[in-house]
């Protein structure tokens, strides 16, 4: 996990140190006795209003940036950089009814409608039983692939049915019928006998080849795709380095 986030961390003390961003502590603790309080089923659900003020953009839109975070608009802003676009540039994130590509472009209360192609008013989280064919389920649910309805997560080591993707984040239902963690380097991976996925843990990736786990490469490692590097990133053969600043 430090190699996984440990440069996250770091480029947000450099957009502190920066001005790029500024950092209220009175909310950072408000923020942390609010997880606290929380459980982990209910951390895909809204947060806490000091957790979302604890960093604070200062670059308005049209300036430099090296990450969200850096951006005035606070959820609905965006920083349109990428490894061949170094830095980039602040935006906002799309509005309503404005033609999109993913959920992710479109503004706080608004997805990306598959039908359309459109930012529309994201609708109410599907609850338990209820179908998840084209919606996201409620916090603590998951989508059950084979029946496409909303179900409970199933939690480490605990049963399950292989098929249905029922089992938490990181894990996956064994042959046993039973959720387990993914594997670390050297561990198998890819697809069962039930056709339930198993992955790697962060900072690894399925290796097709051999099915096994094998360590993401840093910057200038050789590469054939970029699920092969830590940066998300394969150009030109060689994993290339992510937006941050010099």
């Amino acid at each position: 996990w430090t190699t996984y986030f440990g440069s996250f961390c770091q480029d947000l003390e450099n957009a502190v140190a920066g001005s790029r961003t500024v950092y209220n502590a009175s909310h950072a603790q408000a923020c942390i006795d609010y997880f606290a309080t929380v459980t982990c089923d209910s951390l895909d659900g809204p947060t806490s209003p000091e957790c979302t003020s604890t960093l604070v953009g200062q670059v308005p839109t049209g300036g430099n940036c090296y990450g969200s975070v850096d951006c005035v608009g606070g959820d609905d802003a965006t920083c349109s950089q990428s490894t061949q676009t170094c830095p980039g540039t602040c935006g906002l994130k799309l509005a309503a009814h404005a033609p999109c590509q993913s959920g992710d472009s479109c503004a706080t209360g608004y997805t990306c409608s598959s039908s359309t192609q459109t930012c529309e008013a994201r609708p109410a989280p599907a609850q338990s039983g209820q179908s998840c064919a084209s919606n996201s389920c409620a916090s603590g649910l998951t989508c059950d692939y084979t029946t496409q309805t909303c179900v409970a997560l199933i939690r480490e080591n605990q049963g399950c049915t292989p098929g249905h993707y029922s089992c938490e984040l990181f894990t996956y239902c064994s042959d046993t019928s039973v959720c387990t963690q993914y594997g670390g380097a050297g561990s198998h991976c890819g697809l069962t006998a039930a056709f339930e996925y198993q992955g790697c843990t962060p900072g690894n990736y399925c290796k097709t080849s051999t099915s096994l786990c094998t360590v993401q490469g840093d910057t200038g490692a050789t590469c054939t795709e970029s699920q092969e590097c830590l940066s998300g990133d394969c150009t030109n053969g060689l994993c290339v380095a992510q937006c941050r600043e010099p």
